[in-house]
C-alpha cells in the first residue's frame, strides 16, 4: 500500500482529555475512512471530532508541509504498533516535510520516541507536535500499515520498506539464544509470571543471554533480535520492536500471560510473517486476577490484567526441548522442581501481600 494523499488548508486537532478526538478533521469523511486511526478495522478518531474544532480558537498555521503519523503515545508498545507504520511510506517516495504527530499539551516527550524516529532515518528536527489545533497549509496522509487488533497479515510491501531501512540478517547467519525478560518491571506490570527469576538463573546456566529490554537502547534491541537464531519471550510490549524490523527474526517462542487470545490473537498477524518460526507454549496459565485501585474513587477491583500468572514446571521443560533442537550443544542441566515451587511460592507470597494493602488502603480511604 503506497497511497498517499494530500490535502490544503486541513484543520488537525491536539490530543484532548478523550484520545479518540485527535488528528485531520478530513473534508469527506465517508472517502478519507481509509486513511484515518483504526484499531483492527474499526475506525476510532470519529467525526464528531469536528464538532470539538468548531468550538476553538486560538489555531494556529503552519506553512511548511506536514506528514500525518499519528499521535504521541506514552505506552511503548501503543506508540510503535499504532503511531509508527506510516512513515518509511513517506520516506520511500521522498516526501518533504514534518512527521506530525498530536500530543498533549505540556507533555515530556519519552526517549524511546526519539530512539525510534532515529531508526527510521529522521532526525529531532524533523519531527513536529501538534500541541493545539492547527490549520496545515499542507498535508500529506498515508493509511496505517499497522494496527492493533489487525486481522490480516502484515503486507508484503510494507515489510519490504522494513529490510530496506534495516537489512535483515540472513536465518544461516544468526546464533544465539535470547530470553526476553519481565521480572525487573514494577508491580503495575502485571499480569507477571510468577517464578520467572527461576527461569533466569537456569537459562544463564545453560548459556542462554538474558536480557532486559527497558534497560536496553531501542537501537541495541533491534541489532539483538536481528542476530539472534531463538528468541524466547513472556508476551509483552517488548515484542513490538519487531514492528521495527521487517523478515529479520529467526526463530520466536513466546510465553502467555493470557488466556484471552486462543491462537497468539493478532499479535500472530504482526510476528508470523516476520520470522522463521513461531511457536506459542502449548500450556495454558493459572490466572489469579488482581486488584486495581481507582484513584478517583479509591476503590479497588478485580482487573486481569493485574493478576498473577501460574506455570508449572512443564513450562520450562517445553521451552527446553525445543531450545536442545535448535542448539544441540545447550547442555542438559538438571531442572529442579523443588527450586521452582518455592520460587513460585515466594512470588505468590508478595503478590497476596500486595493485594492485602490494596484492599487496606481503599478501606482506610473509605473510613476518613
Amino acid at each position: 500500500m503506497n497511497e498517499i494523499e494530500k490535502f490544503n488548508d486541513i484543520e488537525i486537532l491536539n490530543l484532548s482529555k478523550c484520545d479518540d478526538f485527535y488528528g485531520p478533521i478530513f473534508p469527506n469523511f465517508e472517502k478519507s475512512k481509509h486513511l484515518m486511526q483504526k484499531r483492527g478495522k474499526e475506525v476510532i478518531c470519529s467525526e464528531i471530532s469536528s464538532l470539538r474544532v468548531d468550538s476553538l480558537c486560538n489555531k494556529q498555521t503552519i506553512d511548511f508541509p506536514l506528514l500525518w503519523c499519528g499521535s504521541y503515545h506514552y505506552h511503548y508498545g501503543h506508540l510503535i504498533c499504532e503511531h509508527m507504520s506510516r512513515i518509511l511510506v513517506y520516506k520511500e517516495a521522498n516526501i518533504k516535510g514534518k512527521l506530525c504527530f498530536s500530543i498533549h499539551e505540556k507533555i515530556n516527550v519519552s526517549d524511546f520516541f526519539w530512539e525510534i524516529i532515529r531508526h527510521f532515518g529522521y532526525s529531532n528536527e524533523d519531527v513536529f507536535f501538534i500541541d493545539k489545533p492547527t490549520i496545515a497549509k499542507t498535508l500529506y496522509v498515508t493509511p496505517q500499515n499497522e494496527t492493533i487488533q489487525q486481522k490480516n497479515l502484515t503486507s508484503e510491501f510494507y515489510l519490504d520498506l522494513l529490510d530496506k531501512n534495516y537489512p535483515p540478517k540472513p536465518i544461516s547467519e544468526k546464533k544465539g539464544i535470547v530470553y526476553v525478560s519481565r521480572s525487573k518491571l514494577t508491580h503495575r506490570s502485571y499480569p507477571k509470571l510468577a517464578g520467572e527469576e527461576y527461569l533466569e538463573k537456569y537459562f544463564r546456566e545453560c548459556g542462554i543471554e538474558v536480557i532486559y529490554p527497558e534497560q536496553m537502547s531501542v537501537e541495541e534491541q533491534v541489532k539483538l533480535y536481528n542476530s539472534s537464531r531463538l528468541i524466547i519471550m513472556v508476551e509483552g510490549s517488548a515484542y513490538h520492536t519487531f514492528q521495527l524490523l521487517g523478515r529479520a527474526m529467526g526463530d520466536i517462542l513466546i510465553i502467555k500471560r493470557r488466556n484471552i487470545y486462543a491462537n497468539g490473537g493478532w499479535v500472530r498477524n504482526v510476528i508470523l510473517p516476520r520470522c522463521n518460526s513461531l511457536k506459542y507454549i502449548s500450556e495454558l496459565p493459572t490466572l489469579i486476577p488482581g486488584r486495581a485501585v481507582d484513584k478517583k474513587t479509591q476503590r479497588n477491583f478485580l482487573k486481569e490484567s493485574h493478576g498473577l500468572v501460574l506455570y508449572g514446571i512443564g513450562l520450562l521443560i517445553e521451552i527446553m526441548n525445543i531450545v536442545r533442537k535448535t542448539d544441540k550443544t545447550i547442555p542438559n542441566i538438571e531442572i529442579s522442581k523443588i527450586e521452582y515451587d518455592q520460587m513460585v511460592l515466594v512470588e505468590y507470597d508478595k503478590y497476596i501481600k500486595n493485594e492485602a494493602e490494596k484492599i487496606n488502603f481503599t478501606k482506610e480511604c473509605g473510613s476518613t
